[in-house]
């Protein structure tokens, strides 16, 4: 404002010295009758300009003697020298003051939810260089902040100077303060970038100079320290072995480097090393790289050009000599500042020094340590200079490290194969499993500990891209390099032991470390190599591992395929077809059939256990083809006897049933079951296999009658039953027909989408599926809480708060509340579908028959509990109440902080030069009442006015919800206040979280819902500001019943192909996850499924052939613990499923077959083989289809 010299029209003429003079001493008296009232006192110096028209020497002037045009012999106005004296002094106590506050302001790494600092730092600044030049307050800010960086490294890096001191347990701490560092630093950007320095400095220089040099400062001490403790305990084990390694030593070659103290003579002692010093130096390069990472972020942020244009001409022709030269940055002291430097308490003693103490940011220091390019500002600092004197003997440490491990696991490993001929295996972290790269559960110890090794040194080489490190790069990857070479060809080795010498399980124990292996190596491209255009490091063995997993998977599948043909389905008496003796009186389907089943479960259950998640399933689906295709080959070739038949028909039902089961575990979406492709392999090869497996049944197994009723005028004219109506009758069939023969209750013919599937079916097929998964799927899982307009949801919400028929439910409240707060979040996540809530919330009101909350008078908290799905929405309101909060707290610690009671300045004079009379305030101290009076009424307009200004954060899927509720309370006669369930709603949150009749939120909670219980100060403030609170009020609720928000007609799934449902539920999901609690929102829904399905699938009344052997839970569970699997028993769900019988209207449907297979399997028959015994009956109808098929074949011709 003094700058711009816009009130210079409106300025009153100067006052008098004397005056002058007299305000000065009443504002210097002031200060040191009244401590703290230099701030209100400041404000009532500024508003001399903006109230009274009076200008004073606000800012004190450094003028060069040497500039002056007065001459030295000039006298000097006593008046005038006493004015600039008291100026000063004042000017002093002012900066104290604010300075005093800025110390004062909490440094920490924590974030907070509502920062009241910013704009106190802001301010206090900006109060600063009102008072003196910008460029000094700037130099003075750095310093302080200096200071308070130097008071962290004191506290965090505690006992430097003690005899006891640890460089090793020091560095535990650094990345508690890295994470201090971005703060602060964040802290400093926003001001920074807040307009109160001129922006004639270089951020990327300023923040390098006020934090990154001095961090590295203090770290390069710490590594010093840490490598000669290194060098010391090394030292000391080598000199203890020297007697027993001479003989060693006088073999090793002429040209291996003397003994010295460096780290590359001792290797002899390598692997005693204690890992803890190693972990300590990688703390310190993973805290710096954290920082350097963050901070190039933020400057990226400050140098982004909106216009996109660059803000000066380039020359296209030129030297570009120069262009990249930069001042050579000094060798870093060997001992950190901090550790002799001063504390916050010298600094207060220090304000009355001159200005410039601190190398600031002025056009006399020294020139930047960054690189500048055209249009945005680069940071380069050199913090790997710390590592120029251990550069090289940390790369030989990097290279011995990770070859020693490679072959302690290695040798481990050989040493359990060659004995017992397994492999150990340990789990993955579960964080990893499955994913975009589809990481394995188990991979063996020997894999897992040393590339949990080639882990712990990542930082080194990601470190080393350039710079003293750069060698310990190098030696990383080469060694790397080397090692997995050796352990591809170890791995090709074990492979080929298996099965001959050891269990299929070390098989896929290999696969999940191959596979394993390969996903890590592409995670150190992508830290090592970020830039996609640059040469790839690891391209080789990345190459070799891919294709070792491609290779095991063969190898899997074909021993398996040679077990299913050579072991599991090879059973002399079971496939004795032409036996007139019954099997097992047909109450049984054949032995080789049960193991093929128990044989599939196994499989089933160590893919799922062990190999990645994907993978497994496509292994799973490869080897169920193959099983089938040996089934259907033998099944369609049987020609059983009369006494064989039962055993025939139970062994295809058997096989079916145990498909259907199977194909859930092999798919990966709806399509791959119900309208699978030629292009979905093995998918489409298992549904023409299971099609020929029913059909085969049919014809060769149906009774005589039917068959000779049906096909008797040939296979191309089937017979129609006049006047009988059949819906499969005359219908073109698919390879997918089969599924609603085999489980009527669950799949119907002709329905391949969820839209025109029962709701209850559709829901049970979509949960079965996901919960036969081989990981969870996140998509999966949000498309089964939104398909059927929200069925699922609703059902799982309203289980929750009611039960099943008034049923309590089993679960604490807790998970009652967990359940609902996951459900919003993760559904006002979905901007595809904005009224998810809405339509999820709505039926739980409905249920717990809730509307009375939106009475007027009714106040949730106070009249009765607050509802759980109240509380789910006030957490969705959250960022709003955030930024409606952070004012008004703001405001109200100011005007609660204690004032004290004093004199205007300008009562002090009579009369202003003009004439005029000077606008002074009154000095009676208020009385208590008006001055709560006074808050109340400040605190409700500034809340309103944040309302209406914050109002739009609020979620679209929350505001839909609130329309549809009063549009509800509308048509059931219900009266919300001001005709909107929004004002209502939001009027309930307890901003302040506070009960007592003062507080704002209170007032304002009352004041917009009309309550009768209104307070005393609320109902005032409604009357003395009526109409800017009807003006406020009518706007809100026009804003929660918007047009907007309208209940969209259609819905984005509509008429949608079942791939693009996956695809854009992927989305949604990846959008969920991308959330801080996002993940372990959509796990606690899972868990809630999971734990559930089998009251599910009973809830849904969904029919399914096979009885349940297991108990059925009455009620409904919450419980988000991840569930628990049960124990397999394959011989009691075989029992089951053999005792099904077939339907045999199967006949009367497409049936998928050529005539010539029709034909073939007709032949097939007992009754159609010649000399076969034939009852009377019997007789007219083989005559009959002998002369139709017998010479009719017309496919072949």
């Amino acid at each position: 404002m003094l700058d711009s010299h816009l009130l210079e029209k409106d300025s009153c003429y100067d006052p008098e010295a004397d005056d002058i003079n007299t305000i000065l001493s009443h504002v210097s008296s002031t200060l040191q009758q009244t401590p703290g009232s230099e701030e209100i006192i400041f404000q009532d110096l500024l508003s001399l300009s903006s109230c009274q028209g009076l200008t004073l020497p606000l800012k004190s002037s450094n003028k060069d003697p040497l500039q002056s045009m007065t001459s030295l012999n000039t006298v000097t106005d006593s008046v005038e020298q006493q004015v600039s004296e008291e100026w000063e002094h004042i000017a002093r106590r002012f900066q104290q003051y604010f300075q005093h506050s800025l110390e004062n302001i909490p440094v920490s790494a924590k974030p907070l939810s509502i920062d009241l600092y910013e704009k106190k730092r802001v301010n206090h600044l900006q109060s600063l260089s009102v008072l003196f030049p910008t460029e000094d307050v700037l130099v003075k800010y750095q310093t302080l902040r200096s200071l308070q960086l130097d008071q962290c490294f004191q506290n965090l890096l505690a006992g430097v100077n003690a005899d006891n001191f640890s460089s090793v347990d020091v560095t535990k701490n650094c990345c508690y303060l890295a994470d201090i560092i971005l703060k602060m630093i964040k802290e400093d950007f926003i001001v920074f970038n807040s307009g109160v320095f001129k922006r004639s400095f270089n951020i990327a220089r300023a923040m390098h100079d006020m934090y990154l040099e001095k961090y590295s400062d203090e770290m390069s001490a710490l590594v010093e320290d840490i490598w000669e403790d290194i060098e010391e305990i090394m030292n000391k084990k080598s000199s203890k072995n020297s007697s027993r390694a001479k003989l060693s030593v006088r073999n090793e070659s002429s040209d291996s480097l003397p003994s010295t103290k460096s780290f590359s003579s001792i290797t002899a002692a390598m692997d005693k090393l204690p890992r803890d010093y190693i972990a300590s130096i990688v703390n310190v390069v993973n805290s710096i790289l954290y920082i350097e990472e963050h901070v190039e972020k933020l400057i990226q942020t400050s140098a982004w050009d909106s216009s996109g244009l660059p803000s000066r001409k380039i020359k296209r022709k030129g030297s570009l000599k120069g262009v990249l030269k930069t001042s050579s940055s000094p060798e870093p002291p060997r001992r950190p500042m901090s550790y002799t430097g001063t504390g916050l308490e010298d600094f207060t003693d220090s304000l009355n020094s001159s200005f410039g103490s601190y190398p600031g940011l002025s056009d006399n220091t020294p020139a930047p340590k960054v690189v500048e390019k055209s249009r945005e500002e680069r940071l380069r600092w050199e913090w790997k200079l710390m590592f120029k004197k251990i550069g090289h003997d940390l790369a030989q440490f990097v290279n011995n490290q990770i070859r020693n491990q490679f072959k302690v696991s290695l040798d481990k490993e050989l040493a359990d194969w060659t004995n017992l001929h397994v492999l150990v295996t340990k789990p993955v972290k579960e964080e990893l499993w499955g994913g975009k790269l589809d990481y394995p559960k188990f991979v063996t110890k020997a894999v897992l500990d040393f590339m949990n090794e080639l882990d712990f040194l990542l930082p080194f080489a990601k470190a080393g891209y350039d710079g003293a490190l750069h060698s310990v790069r190098t030696a990383y990857v080469d060694s790397v390099c080397l090692c997995l070479q050796n352990l591809h060809v170890h791995l090709t080795k074990l492979c080929s032991d298996i099965p001959r010498n050891a269990p299929m399980k070390s098989l896929y124990a290999i696969l999940s470390s191959a596979a394993y292996v390969r996903n890590q190596l592409n995670y150190y491209e992508t830290v090592l190599v970020p830039d996609e255009s640059s040469k790839k490091i690891f391209a080789e063995p990345y190459k070799k591992f891919v294709e070792v997993v491609d290779v095991v998977t063969k190898l899997m599948i074909e021993i398996h395929k040679n077990y299913m043909a050579t072991s599991i389905l090879h059973d002399a008496e079971s496939y004795n077809w032409a036996d007139m003796k019954d099997f097992h009186e047909g109450e049984r389907c054949s032995y080789p059939i049960q193991m093929w089943n128990y044989h599939m479960r196994g499989l089933q259950y160590d893919l799922w256990t062990m190999c990645p998640p994907r993978l497994g399933q496509k292994i799973f689906g490869e080897i169920l083809q193959e099983s089938l295709q040996i089934l259907g080959q033998r099944y369609a070739h049987a020609q059983p006897s009369y006494k064989r038949i039962p055993q025939f028909r139970c062994d295809i039902i058997t096989v079916l049933l145990c498909t259907v089961e199977m194909l859930f575990h092999s798919c990966r979406s709806l399509y791959q079951i119900l309208d699978v492709g030629d292009s979905h392999i093995p998918h489409y090869n298992i549904q023409n296999l299971c099609t020929t497996l029913l059909s085969t049944m049919a014809i060769v197994s149906s009774p005589l009658e039917i068959l000779y009723r049906e096909f008797k005028k040939g296979y191309m004219e089937k017979t129609q039953r006049g006047g009988q109506f059949s819906p499969v009758a005359n219908t073109t069939g698919t390879n997918t027909d089969w599924l609603s023969w085999i489980q009527p209750g669950v799949f119907q013919r002709g329905l391949k989408q969820y839209d025109v599937m029962q709701t209850t079916t559709a829901v049970y097929i979509q949960c079965k599926l996901l919960l036969t998964q081989p990981e969870i799927d996140w998509a999966m899982t949000l498309q089964s809480l939104v398909m059927k307009d929200y069925t699922l949801a609703i059902l799982v919400l309203t289980q929750c708060v009611a039960g099943e028929d008034g049923h309590t439910v089993t679960g604490s409240m807790e998970n009652v509340k967990k359940t609902f707060q996951c459900m919003t979040r993760v559904l006002s996540e979905c901007p595809h579908f904005p009224d998810a809530v809405a339509k999820t919330i709505l039926p739980v009101i409905d249920r717990c028959n809730d509307w009375k909350v939106f009475e007027p008078k009714t106040m949730p908290g106070k009249d009765f509990i607050i509802p759980v799905w109240m509380e789910s929405l006030f957490e969705l309101m959250e960022p709003f109440v955030l930024r409606v909060l952070q004012p008004l707290l703001e405001h109200i610690l100011i005007e609660t902080h204690p004032k004290p009671n004093i004199r205007p300045i300008m009562s002090v004079i009579a009369d202003l030069p003009c004439g005029c009379q000077p606008h002074t305030t009154t000095t009676s101290k208020p009385k208590k009442g008006d001055a709560t009076k006074e808050l109340i009424d400040t605190c409700l307009t500034l809340l309103l006015g944040q309302i209406t200004e914050d109002i739009f954060v609020l979620p679209t899927s929350l505001c839909i919800l609130l329309k549809m509720i009063q549009e509800r309370c509308s048509s059931n006669g219900i009266k919300t206040p001001h005709q909107s369930a929004g004002l209502k709603v939001s009027s309930e949150i307890d901003l302040g979280n506070q009960t007592t009749e003062l507080s704002p939120s209170d007032n304002i909670s009352r004041m917009l819902a009309k309550s009768s219980s209104t307070p005393k100060l609320g109902g005032k403030f409604c009357k003395e500001n009526k109409e800017l609170a009807v003006e406020k009020v009518t706007y809100l609720g026009n804003f929660f019943n918007a047009e907007i928000f309208e209940v969209p007609s259609s819905s984005v799934l509509e008429a949608a192909t079942n791939e693009f449902k996956a695809q854009l539920f992927s989305v949604c999901a990846s959008n969920i996850l991308d959330t801080s609690i996002g993940a372990s929102d959509l796990r606690c829904l899972y868990n809630i499924i999971a734990n559930n399905f089998l009251w599910l699938e009973k809830h849904l009344d969904i029919q399914n052939v096979l009885p349940k052997t297991l108990n059925i839970p009455q009620h409904f569970t919450i419980s988000t613990d991840s569930p628990t699997t049960p124990a397999f028993d394959p011989t009691l769900e075989f029992e089951l499923i053999g005792n099904r019988k077939f339907d045999h209207k199967l006949l009367a449907s497409d049936l998928g077959l050529s005539e010539y297979g029709f034909r073939t399997l007709l032949y097939n028959r007992h009754e159609m083989q010649d000399g076969a015994y034939l009852e009377e009956n019997e007789k007219k109808p083989v005559e009959v289809l002998r002369s139709v098929y017998e010479h009719e074949d017309r496919e072949l011709g």
